[in-house]
């Protein structure tokens, strides 16, 4: 573009009486802002879900566990690390369900560095939306 199409383009967009180059600087402003701005709600929304499908399959087998364990104390059945002892419930066995739940919880030790990255990646999204967007007073852009 040459200068006189800037300058052509800049006073068809202002309004009258208004400065030209002010206008195209702060249409300019506005679209760069708007990108940034869509750029972090993209990467907030891709952390958000990071951090819970990890914090999902993270924590998964602690849940498991408890959840058996409570179910096995409702029930009045007994459930340990040795073997599964029997547990009748409305004529069934569950014992095998209960038993498999709570050795689940083991597998926490597999876990382990997925829930460090979801806590990780909590606190990331956490710092990330606790900072002002670049166009308020104090964001990147004064």
């Amino acid at each position: 573009m040459t200068n006189g199409k800037i300058n052509d383009h800049c006073s068809n967009n202002a309004g009258p009486g208004a400065d030209p180059c002010l206008a195209c600087r702060s249409e300019v402003r506005r679209k760069t802002v708007t990108r940034h701005a869509s750029a972090n709600h993209s990467r907030n929304k891709l952390l958000f879900w990071g951090a819970l499908m990890s914090s999902l399959i993270g924590w998964a087998p602690l849940l498991a566990g408890l959840i058996s364990a409570a179910a096995a104390s409702a029930f009045g059945c007994e459930v340990n690390e040795a073997y599964a002892r029997p547990c009748m419930v409305m004529g069934a066995d569950i014992s095998d369900a209960l038993y498999t739940g709570f050795m689940s919880m083991f597998l926490l030790i597999f876990t382990a560095p997925v829930i460090v990255i979801s806590i990780t990646l909590w606190i990331i999204l956490a710092v990330s939306r606790m900072r002002p967007p670049p166009d308020a007073p104090g964001g990147a852009n004064t």
